[in-house]
């Protein structure tokens, strides 16, 4: 499922649908990434990769219910909707992994070193994980 709102009610429909969908529903102990249709020029290159998260959990229980889900509502305002309008729909990618955490850092570090900077939504490299 893309996401590809216009406005924030339209957003909130689709997030909440793609939650309640497998694998998003289902698929625990992942790494996801967040991606826009077209690539963004970064420092160095560029990429579509726009946000790379985890959970222990599903996708979903990562969300929904919870405070994750409102802050995705604001995202909207500040970030997706210009994302979507400038680069295309957002998909989210999910992987299954044995160590959340290590996977996590490895791809935001590989990005970093591909594009001297994170992902636009990602604030900072994790710790590495010992």
């Amino acid at each position: 499922m893309k996401l590809d709102a216009t406005d924030r009610d339209e957003y909130s429909e689709q997030f909440e649908s793609l939650l309640k969908s497998d694998p998003y529903k289902t698929t625990e102990r992942i790494v996801y990434f967040f991606k826009v249709e077209k690539p963004i020029s970064r420092v160095i290159g560029e990429s579509n990769i726009i946000y790379i998260g985890r959970s222990d959990g599903s996708f979903s229980s990562r969300y929904y219910p919870s405070k994750a889900f409102n802050l995705e509502m604001a995202f909207f305002d500040k970030f997706y909707k210009h994302a979507i309008k400038l680069y295309g729909p957002i998909s989210i990618e999910i992987t299954q992994v044995e160590k959340t955490k290590y996977f996590e850092w490895k791809a935001i570090a590989d990005y970093y070193s591909r594009h001297l900077e994170y992902p636009p939504l990602n604030r900072a490299i994790p710790n590495e994980p010992t």
